[in-house]
């Protein structure tokens, strides 16, 4: 979510005509049925909002408008109408806000940043046949548009500049109308959104359905700031989720902002300050309840509706579902909202203005336990839950609600969590009370402190305790034998001792390492706690790379790259229980100590804990060589080969933006993956060597004291290095952060 900025719509044409309605609300056919196959487990979407209900009941113009040799241009892209028909769709109160076109006509879309050209090649290559031409443009014909404008009377008024009537076939655009309905659903709280906030700024898409494949352009000036071009496909999805499905991919190619720097974000609207939940476990172990507790602070004025990210459906199982029951105000009085897509749109009582708090009671059911074969642990996650099994795994959006876009929100955490006995509840926070009764076992845990990415969730495990002052930590396991257990608390003391010395003080010191079934359960670091798989204990046992080729690998693929036994054998090193606590416990400090502010920003988080990683075992480096086991010169080895294979692909800042829209096509990720874990902590090594150990040591302790709690960019670790060193680096983060430069490492 950004600010905002104003951008001329229509420049190439430079009419702006005084829009009026004319469509009555009780005029015209009946509404637009909501095609069924794009809408089986939301079509009982809970909540009542009269601004998002309406967009469910769209109903299309008596009128059908003929269309001659059209130009349009929004943005960065050039509309050609050649010869068609449009019918507008309205609101029941008359209000247009879509419409279809058919017939001939092309658009072109300019990438005019050379910044974003290597990244729009390589997602065109991967989500479409469309090439990027050597101009930098986009171009394809289509016969078919699908139009949502939100006030954008003048588009439409263009659209139906002849005010001529055209024969209407009903069937032709009611399929159009169906075929991109899953498309348009998507938009709807986005939009209503927009109604409640009282936005004046344009929203505006357009989705070509051409022959090469379809595309959605997006200009959006009200929560993100940016015009993008996406890759849109219609899929039928089974293998992965165990029943046939049909839904939307759609995969960003290139997105640009508008009005602002690329690295000048602006102020969400509203962030996420409190969260308390108090969740129990049924004890049959197939639903749990929750009541949440949000405090929301507001950094704008009049706003009306808060728009949130939350998990409410998994594609496969229509059955299993997150049920929003009922969104309170601190008064206790009931308040409007709608949940559908992932997306939970609320409206207040009233217009808040910036620096307020809305205080919220959330109660909310769930069934997405039904699906566990093995009931060992339950695991919620900010970026997703997993339930984890022998056979595979379910990752989905968030489990509370939250801004949607990428902005990390920080706040005090309180948690109480009742389990059915023998599970044993674990949450993330200090202080923690555990009591028992005959049946059940109550965990309460809280930090008064920021965090961001909080987990909870129950297992049957054993858990043992160990103070190593500052830090308190806990094990929490159900297969591991116990000297494994003892090696892991011994580890875990010399780790964080280093990692204190060397930063200073994480923001939490009592840390929660649990044991998981599945390596593949491990793709984000909660706070104050690391997820051990069991098959990860014996580094000399686990011969691939834990990154590439697991975390990143779809197991039910029959692709090579896909496959984590086709990795077996085929990396340097076995990252195995050492490289790995050693990595995961650096996050308590780059991740969750200083947060990086945005996608290009990631690298601080990612690329720093593996940095972090290699220095404590340059420190151990005799004890790792003499053990067998992982080491530096080994790590600094595996950088060098895997980054090699993908620097030329798109600079580091860009890795979090490579896109795909086949669901068994993982190369991206493992570009993205070399480019974060690999080229990121070898050019942090490559700065070392420029500017010394010592500065380069004392540039990474200042950076993290000065901005501990807070969410930093690049730019504030570079400022701090140049000051250390006193040395103009600019040249070298040109070459090889913001470009595409091989950093030559001479090594130990």
């Amino acid at each position: 979510m950004r600010g905002r900025a104003h951008t001329n719509l229509v420049p190439s044409i430079g009419l702006f005509v005084v829009f009026s309605m004319l469509i009555g609300c009780a005029a015209g056919p009946p509404a637009i049925e909501i095609p069924g196959s794009f809408n089986s487990d939301l079509s009982e979407a809970l909540g009542t909002l009269p601004e998002a209900e309406a967009f469910l009941h769209l109903r299309p113009s008596e009128e059908v408008f003929a269309v001659h040799a059209l130009d349009l241009r929004v943005g960065g892209l050039e509309i050609h109408l050649a010869e068609g028909r449009f019918r507008p769709l309205h609101l029941p109160n008359g209000r247009e806000v879509a419409g279809v076109f058919l017939g001939k006509g092309s658009y072109r879309y300019v990438v005019d940043d050379p910044y974003d050209v290597d990244l729009a090649r390589f997602n065109l290559e991967k989500a479409t046949d469309i090439d990027l031409g050597k101009d930098g443009s986009v171009a394809d014909t289509f016969h078919r548009a699908l139009f949502l404008g939100l006030n954008q009377p003048q588009i439409f008024t263009l659209l139906k500049k002849e005010q001529r009537t055209a024969s209407s076939d009903v069937a032709e655009f009611d399929r159009a109308w169906k075929e991109g309905w899953g498309w348009i659903e998507g938009e709807i709280l986005w939009y209503a959104a927009a109604l409640l906030n009282r936005e004046e700024n344009p929203y505006l898409q357009w989705q070509f359905d051409g022959k090469l494949a379809r595309v959605r352009f997006t200009f959006d000036e009200i929560w993100r700031v940016e015009e993008s071009l996406h890759a849109l496909r219609v899929r039928k999805q089974g293998h992965l989720f165990g029943k046939d499905e049909i839904f939307f991919l759609t995969s960003p190619i290139v997105r640009k902002p508008i009005g602002r720097e690329r690295t000048e974000l602006p102020p969400e609207p509203y962030g996420l300050t409190e969260l308390g939940v108090q969740m129990k476990v049924a004890r049959n172990l197939k639903r749990y309840t929750q009541t949440l507790d949000l405090t929301v602070t507001v950094d704008r004025d009049r706003v009306r509706a808060l728009l949130f990210s939350l998990l409410n459906w998994m594609p496969g199982y229509p059955e299993d579902r997150l049920i929003v029951q009922s969104i309170e105000d601190e008064s206790g009085n009931a308040l409007p909202f709608r949940h559908c897509r992932d997306l939970l749109l609320v409206e207040l009582p009233r217009a808040f203005s910036r620096g307020e708090t809305a205080r919220m009671r959330f109660r909310i059911e769930s069934t997405h336990l039904r699906h566990i074969k093995s009931k060992e642990i339950l695991l919620l996650r900010e970026k997703g839950w997993s339930f984890t099994e022998s056979s595979g795994f379910l990752r989905t959006p968030g489990w509370f609600p939250r801004p949607p876009g990428y902005g990390v929100d920080r706040f005090s955490w309180k948690a109480e969590i009742s389990c059915p006995k023998p599970l044993r509840p674990l949450a993330t926070g200090i202080n923690q009370i555990l009591t028992e009764s005959d049946r059940e076992i109550v965990l309460e845990s809280r930090v008064r402190r920021k965090i961001h990415s909080p987990a909870i969730g129950c297992g049957k495990f054993i858990s043992s305790e160990r103070e190593f002052p500052p830090f308190r930590v806990r094990i929490h396991t159900y297969a591991f034998p116990r000297e494994q257990t003892e090696q892991i608390f011994n580890l875990a003391h010399a780790m964080l001792h280093y990692y204190n010395q060397r930063f200073g003080p994480p923001r939490l010191t009592e840390i929660d390492i649990v044991e998981i079934p599945d390596l593949l359960d491990v793709e984000h670091t909660p706070a104050g706690m690391v997820l051990v798989p069991s098959d990860l204990f014996d580094p000399l046992t686990l011969p691939y790379a834990f990154r590439e080729s697991v975390l990143y690998a779809n197991p039910l693929s029959p692709s090579p790259r896909g496959s984590t036994e086709a990795f077996r054998g085929s990396v340097l090193y076995a990252l195995g229980i050492n490289g790995f606590l050693a990595y995961d416990l650096a996050h308590l400090w780059w991740g969750h100590g200083v947060i990086p502010r945005s996608e290009e920003d990631h690298w601080l988080s990612e690329a720093f804990a593996e940095y972090s990683a290699y220095l404590l075992m340059r420190a151990y480096e005799e004890d790792a060589r003499q053990a067998g086991v992982l080491t530096s010169e080994w790590m600094l080895h595996d950088w060098r080969n895997r980054a090699r294979e993908s620097t030329d692909v798109v600079p580091i800042p860009r890795a979090d933006e490579l896109t795909y829209t086949n669901i068994t096509d993982y190369e991206h990720r493992y570009h993205r993956v070399r480019l974060l874990y690999a080229k990121g902590p070898l050019f942090l090594r490559y700065l070392e060597e420029e500017v010394g150990r010592n500065a380069m040591m004392r540039a990474m302790t200042s950076f993290y004291r000065r901005n501990l709690g807070k969410r930093v960019q690049t730019k504030d670790f570079m400022a701090i290095l140049e000051e250390v060193s006193g040395k103009d680096l600019s040249p070298l983060f040109d070459a090889y952060f913001w470009g595409k430069g091989f950093p030559e490492v001479k090594g130990e």
